[in-house]
């Protein structure tokens, strides 16, 4: 071990202030180069002088209050701010992961015009059966949904026999971005013969089907 390396060991053991324990360094460095200097080995030297923990343990035992209250105020500083960060790491984490959630009015990448009249579309193709035409339509992960018998069994689900389309109610639409991705949402209340359906839709950036639940 050189001397250099340890007078280090030393002060990274020593309680008090930057300050104070370079001082503390510079002493004890000039003490083992005069020695040396006078001709005893370096290992002779930390021998007689002692382990680092007893050095280190000496000096913390004659430092003021001053100078320890210092060092626990920079301690405490150094833990709040590490606890600080991590809460703030956790809270843009959160941030990240939680859905922002826009008028679709103000969006720059949906059309509200589109987003309503491609809706229109998904819900006609579903009233007619159409679910190829809505298996293209959709995001590769929604497709095979549009299966004719889960799609049947889902509908009877809720309604046994919806009878013929009557009208549509007020659009709900809104832009979700979560992760850096942009969705529209939209829902609407479609009234039938038989029954009145609420149809939730989602739509991805590309204007792909995303999402459909209806009730």
């Amino acid at each position: 071990m050189t001397a250099e390396k340890y007078v280090k060991q030393i002060m990274r053991k020593v309680r008090c202030d930057k300050k104070r324990r370079q001082d503390i360094g510079k002493e004890l460095l000039a003490e083992i180069q005069e020695r040396i200097s006078g001709g005893e080995a370096l290992e002779e030297i930390m021998s007689d002088m002692g382990s680092v923990r007893e050095i280190a343990d000496s000096f913390n035992d004659s430092l003021s209050e001053t100078d320890k209250k210092k060092y626990r105020r920079k301690k405490t500083l150094l833990i709040i701010s590490g606890i600080v960060l991590a809460l703030l790491i956790l809270i843009l984490g959160a941030m990240w992961m939680l859905p922002v959630v826009r008028d679709l009015e103000s969006s720059t990448v949906f059309s509200k015009e589109e987003v309503e009249s491609t809706l229109k579309e998904v819900i006609g193709l579903l009233d007619q059966g159409d679910y190829a035409a809505l298996e293209v339509m959709s995001d590769p992960r929604m497709a095979p949904a549009f299966q004719e018998d889960r799609m049947n069994e889902a509908k009877a689900m809720v309604c046994a026999d919806f009878g013929e389309r009557t009208g549509f109610g007020t659009i709900y639409a809104s832009e979700v971005i979560q992760q850096n991705r942009h969705f529209a949402v939209c829902q609407v209340n479609v009234s039938y013969e038989n029954t009145s359906i609420t149809y939730t839709v989602t739509f991805d950036e590309d204007m792909k089907l995303a999402g459909l639940y209806m009730k």
